[in-house]
């Protein structure tokens, strides 16, 4: 009878432990909630610059509602077009230029480029996406809707990435993420901005406003 009662209560504790064990391995905490970390920042080496990765990046987001807009260009509406100055973020505008079914989105200053000048007839979203680098804006994302005309008309949406301008240096296009982009479109495009936008040339190589 004691022996039962030992073999008993050493099976019990054999139990238990390996519930325990069991438990602590496999169950995970509810509701956690994944911290943001903020990076330090790194040296990354560009032919012959050194240059320091930003210690803090995000995006904000801001609406672009053209009926809000001031009209800068009445020229332009004579030719079936418009050349408006938007609300953009914080102190830095947004200036949107229409003309031949074709947009135009530059930020902080307007530059002399047509971006979409070899493009088809295309619109443009009501959201901007802005890339913050130390609390800097560096560059806006922007989707544009491409419809071809003809018989059969094609549609198709890319973002655009641009440089933020500034007095003296405007931005520019930095290069457009199509659909099929990997990871992601929206990913793409942010890596884009994040690795180029400070260190972006604009030149001369797109055709002048009309």
């Amino acid at each position: 009878m004691n022996a039962t009662k030992y073999q008993l209560g050493f099976l019990f504790t054999v139990f238990l432990l390996g519930s325990c064990g069991s438990s602590s391995s496999n169950s995970k905490p509810e509701g956690t909630v994944p911290i943001m970390t903020q990076t330090t920042p790194s040296i990354e080496q560009v032919g012959n610059a050194t240059i320091e990765t930003p210690k803090s990046i995000k995006s904000i987001y801001t609406s672009l509602d053209l009926e809000n807009c001031k009209v800068l260009e009445t020229s332009y509406e004579k030719r079936g077009g418009q050349a408006l100055r938007c609300k953009g973020y914080q102190d830095i505008p947004l200036y949107v230029t229409k003309w031949g079914g074709r947009f135009d989105v530059d930020a902080g200053v307007p530059n002399s480029s047509w971006t979409t000048a070899r493009r088809p007839y295309n619109s443009i979203g009501d959201t901007v996406e802005w890339r913050i680098h130390d609390g800097k804006p560096v560059a806006i994302i922007l989707r544009y809707n491409f419809t071809t005309d003809g018989f059969y008309p094609t549609r198709s949406s890319e973002l655009a990435v641009t440089s933020v301008g500034r007095e003296g240096s405007p931005g520019c296009l930095i290069e457009w993420v199509k659909a099929d982009a990997q990871p992601n479109q929206n990913t793409a495009a942010r890596q884009i901005a994040d690795r180029k936008a400070e260190s972006f040339n604009c030149g001369s190589n797109l055709s002048a406003k009309p």
